[in-house]
């Protein structure tokens, strides 16, 4: 049972939609939490969110080319290159997963500095609300939303080598 579903999401054509889908939805719930559930976004979080912007953007044009030349080439490529992305995505969240559990230090992005020491801007007021990168926002069974991008993004990395293989 377990294998036939496998089989079935590993075929190209399925992959690389899930793979698109995932992202507008991982999105989504991203973009949730923050305007619903009022968990503000700390930079590595805003990094995170771009590449999932990037996969959807990959998902979109080469979409759009597949469906102008009916390549099967263009799905491959397609498919590399979520692999490529969703690659990256899963660093990048298991690196920030690595911070929220202080396991390495984060950029210094990721932490309020005021300067008082010569003229104040007002507009430097701004900076000021800076959301640190090593507090976990929200966390289910110990895992926060990091973690879960982690995990998300491994396994959509995995679903899009699998069906990039599959399709040469």
């Amino acid at each position: 049972m377990i294998g036939q579903i496998l089989y079935a999401v590993t075929i190209p054509v399925r992959a690389f939609l899930i793979c698109g889908l995932a992202s507008a939805g991982l999105l989504a719930a991203a973009h949730l939490f923050e305007r619903v559930g009022g968990l503000a976004p700390c930079a590595l979080c805003l990094d995170q969110r771009e590449v999932h912007w990037v996969a959807l953007g990959v998902f979109v044009l080469v979409r759009g080319f597949i469906v102008l030349t009916n390549s099967t080439r263009a799905l491959t490529i397609g498919l590399v290159l979520m692999v490529l992305v969703f690659g990256y995505s899963t660093w990048l969240s298991g690196y920030h997963a690595g911070v929220e559990w202080k396991w390495w230090p984060g950029p210094e992005t990721c932490s309020a500095t005021t300067d008082l020491s010569g003229p104040i801007n007002p507009l430097d007021a701004l900076d000021d609300t800076v959301v640190p990168c090593t507090e976990a926002a929200w966390r289910l069974f110990g895992i926060s939303m990091a973690g879960y991008n982690f995990l998300a993004s491994l396994g959509l990395m995995l679903l899009a080598g699998i069906g990039a293989w599959r399709s040469r």
